[in-house]
């Protein structure tokens, strides 16, 4: 095999935001960087990653197969909010939502778009020091696994 070419189809990263073609060693652009914005937009509404699992083959197979576990009942997201996750998740990278779309987006009408960095944010962390770790559970707790 050639070396060259192997290192071309590795992958890199933390298993729970890679997308479809990075998975897939397919070409990919910056919308790979949209499908890790709804990762991370899930894991703030929700406390852990979409596709969350016991080990990285099983994330990288949620992924492929789209499998999302959502939040129901008390826990359970605004229609919005599950848009929004879904517009960024789409397996075809062309379909997913962009800033333009996010700008006009239901869930983001609210936000001042032209003023967001004099934008009072709604929640400010104030850590005792620049180790503390107060606002964060470690994913094995979250998950449940046991080390």
């Amino acid at each position: 095999s050639d070396s060259k070419n192997d290192k071309n189809h590795q992958v890199f990263g933390t298993p729970d935001y890679l997308s479809p073609e990075l998975l897939l060693g397919q070409p990919h652009n910056e919308s790979v960087d949209w499908w890790a914005l709804g990762v991370c937009f899930y894991e703030f509404l929700v406390g852990i990653t979409p596709f969350a699992d016991q080990t990285p083959e099983l994330i990288f197979e949620n992924i492929l197969n789209g499998l999302i576990e959502w939040p129901e009942g008390e826990e359970a997201l605004s229609t919005a909010a599950m848009d929004v996750i879904k517009q960024f998740l789409k397996h075809k990278p062309k379909e997913r939502m962009r800033l333009n779309q996010m700008k006009q987006h239901e869930l983001f009408k609210s936000v001042n778009w032209s003023n967001l960095l004099n934008e009072q944010p709604p929640f400010v962390p104030r850590p005792d020091n620049s180790m503390d770790t107060c606002y964060f559970e470690t994913r094995n707790e979250i998950q449940n696994i046991k080390m």
